[in-house]
């Protein structure tokens, strides 16, 4: 329809990304013919000693959710922080990224220089000892969440392999996201002003991550990306609700260390973050 269109909701895809080769006739090329065909993968980091192939299993049940993020043995929060973020403010983004093609196979979008960037990857992904190796699955198997994250260790840098998507910065995401640049806001002080910027952001409908301080005290995890998830005061205190992209607190901070999710004093924010990020979408 028009409205889909209009939407972005329906891709026209002239040719996809080519990892490998740009001659058609080149085994290692990603053509546009729909056969469940067996692609080269990427490379893994040290941390992974096989593939495995995921197909059968769903790449979205109903919405994605925050919570299908499980980040796993390569150092990609920032990515899977901001894929948490937008699947909590806007799942449909992340809908518009990724759809499966109906041969085991997905195609998954990006933007690089303003132009839309298709690639299509299959369901193999990596794994140690036959258990996921990087980004996990949700919590009724969905996929979104290492299939993407597959692209990326294409189109990050072109290099081809998931060492190459260690390490990063949620702005540069949240534009490969959706074509839109970041917004960022440096924590301070009492971290007053932040909260007060994030909350806006957040009631707003725009997905917002933090990145930690290098020398972060427990709960917080040095150098890492988190997801926020709410901004409240209760009582005159103001507590920022955060959520860790590997699925569990990392510490032993509050009666459930294993959902992620730490609402911290804003004490504790403003002396453990150095900056939000803002996705404009």
């Amino acid at each position: 329809s028009t409205a889909e269109t209009a939407g972005t909701a329906i891709h026209s895809i002239a040719q996809f990304y080519q990892p490998y080769s740009s001659v058609p006739t080149n085994a290692q090329y990603i053509p546009l013919t729909i056969a469940g065909q067996n692609f080269t993968d990427p490379a893994g980091n040290g941390y992974s000693n096989g593939y495995k192939n995921y197909s059968a299993q769903p790449l979205f049940v109903g919405e994605p959710q925050y919570a299908d993020i499980r980040q796993g043995y390569v150092g990609d929060c920032y990515l899977l922080a901001s894929l948490a973020s937008v699947a909590m403010t806007d799942p449909n983004v992340i809908r518009q990224m990724a759809t499966p093609l109906g041969d085991g196979t997905y195609a998954v979008r990006f933007y690089r220089n303003g132009q839309a960037v298709y690639l299509r990857v299959d369901g193999d992904l990596p794994t140690y000892y036959n258990t996921l190796a990087f980004a996990g699955t949700g919590a009724q198997g969905e996929i979104w969440a290492p299939v993407i994250e597959k692209a990326y260790a294409f189109f990050r840098y072109g290099m081809n392999s998931y060492a190459s998507i260690e390490g990063g910065w949620m702005s540069t995401v949240y534009k490969e996201m959706t074509n839109l640049n970041a917004l960022s806001k440096v924590i301070s002080g009492t971290g007053a002003d932040a909260a007060a910027f994030i909350a806006a952001n957040l009631a707003a409908g725009h997905a917002v991550t933090l990145g930690s301080k290098s020398a972060a005290a427990s709960p917080v995890i040095g150098s890492h990306a988190y997801m926020v998830k709410s901004v409240e005061t209760v009582d005159g205190a103001t507590y920022v609700t955060v959520y860790n992209p590997w699925g569990v607190d990392g510490v032993s901070y509050d009666s459930n260390r294993s959902d992620g999710v730490l609402r911290l004093p804003l004490s504790t924010f403003a002396a453990n973050f150095t900056t939000a990020v803002v996705c404009a979408a």
